[in-house]
């Protein structure tokens, strides 16, 4: 899914993810929405999309200060396009960062929440809440470059596109003006919107 000269996503001076292996990483499943497919090629985790969405969230051992982070990926195939001049719903690849905050989940209110809420919280360390998952999002249209919006269906998702798919290989890196207290990585890669089929994977 990265690239081989950047073997681990650096989101701090003192850590880095391990992609050589899905078995850190955690794929969610959102209710009637098809999987996708993902394993590991070339010692690298390898997502194929086949108008299909699944988060793979990785959960950090104790919350970090986090003051940016870089990514390389590589696509093969091309996103469908939808309605323009709209928040595109899919993305080829949404950077997610699970931040610490106020929100909490009441007994109630974890009945009712969906089952990624649930999990979504389960992320947070006992005693710590959260904010949202900050997205830096990949997108497909040129016009929504720079964008950013609060997600219509969870004020716990806010997304910023940061990059457009103007060749196969992207490569981004990105540093923040303050750190954030970060619990864990949510990774989504979607195509189930725009019935999209595509690949993400190494250099």
């Amino acid at each position: 899914m990265l690239g081989k000269d950047l073997k681990n996503i650096l989101v701090s001076a003192f850590i880095a993810l391990p992609l050589n292996s899905t078995e850190s990483w955690v794929q969610l499943q959102f209710n009637k929405i098809p999987v996708n497919q993902v394993s590991v090629v070339d010692n690298y985790i390898s997502v194929n999309v086949d108008s299909s969405a699944s988060p793979l969230v990785y959960k950090l051992k104790e919350p970090l200060k986090v003051t940016g982070f870089s990514f390389k990926i590589k696509i093969t195939g091309e996103m469908n396009s939808l309605e323009k001049n709209k928040f595109e719903e899919d993305s080829y690849f949404r950077f997610g960062l699970v931040v610490s905050g106020e929100k909490t989940l009441g007994t109630f209110q974890r009945f009712i929440a969906a089952d990624w809420v649930r999990k979504l919280f389960d992320l947070a360390p006992r005693g710590i809440g959260l904010d949202k998952i900050y997205f830096y999002n990949v997108a497909h249209s040129k016009d929504q470059l720079g964008q950013s919006r609060i997600h219509p269906k969870s004020e716990l998702m806010l997304e910023n596109v940061i990059k457009i798919k103007d060749s196969n290989l992207i490569v981004h890196e990105e540093k923040f003006d303050k750190f954030k207290n970060v619990v864990a990585v949510w990774i989504s890669i979607d195509g189930d919107q725009s019935k999209s089929k595509y690949q993400i994977h190494s250099d």
